[in-house]
């Protein structure tokens, strides 16, 4: 009887719950959903650069980069990386104070990537968001020594890594090797946005 009873009891108490005047407050609306549009493939030019890497620095632009205390030789298709890039420098000829850099275009990795790896754990040693001409560009370094200094700048959805060394500089990265390579980065800029 008592189990009757507690029935009709639970059952009152729902229905009046359900059929209560009081407001029942709306379902909270669905979170915002954010549109990204994909950036646009890269320009012609940058596909040209791609296939003959060292095209991009003239050598009135070495000869440039020399009188701002960056002197680079000139430049050979470098086979022992992938993507093929191209080498302003001697592997077998490094004098301390010397320079070597690298300027490697990535037509299939963006620069969404690279953000990625270093949220991953790449490069946490150095990390420095930067600009170029309108271009979104990250200094970095592969390295642990201070002598190396990586510039990636974003083209569209690819993007082109500038890499340098400065020979036996243990100075900072950041008043050094970074600063020459954002001196050969700007002029690698240029070329791209010349040919756009």
């Amino acid at each position: 009887m008592w189990g009757k009873v507690l029935t009709v009891a639970l059952l009152a108490t729902t229905l009046t719950a359900c059929t209560s005047d009081e407001p029942v407050a709306a379902p909270p609306p669905p979170p915002a959903t954010t549109s990204t549009t994909p950036p646009p493939p890269p320009p012609d030019s940058f596909h040209g650069l791609a296939k003959t890497p060292c095209a991009t620095l003239s050598d009135t632009q070495r000869e440039d980069l020399k009188k701002q205390g960056v002197p680079l030789l000139p430049g050979e298709p470098d086979e022992h990386n992938r993507p093929v890039n191209c080498l302003y420098g001697d592997y077998a000829n490094r004098p301390s104070g010397s320079f070597m850099a690298w300027v490697i275009y990535q037509e299939g990795r963006s620069m969404k990537e690279l953000e990625d790896d270093h949220a991953r754990g790449f490069s946490k040693e150095y990390w420095k968001p930067a600009e170029f001409a309108g271009h979104q560009a990250v200094a970095y370094t592969h390295q642990g020594s201070p002598e190396n200094c990586d510039i990636a700048i974003a083209v569209a959805d690819a993007t082109v890594v500038v890499q340098l060394i400065h020979f036996d500089d243990m100075a900072s990265r950041e008043t050094h090797s970074c600063k020459a390579t954002t001196k050969v980065a700007t002029e690698v800029v240029k070329t791209i946005d010349s040919r756009s």
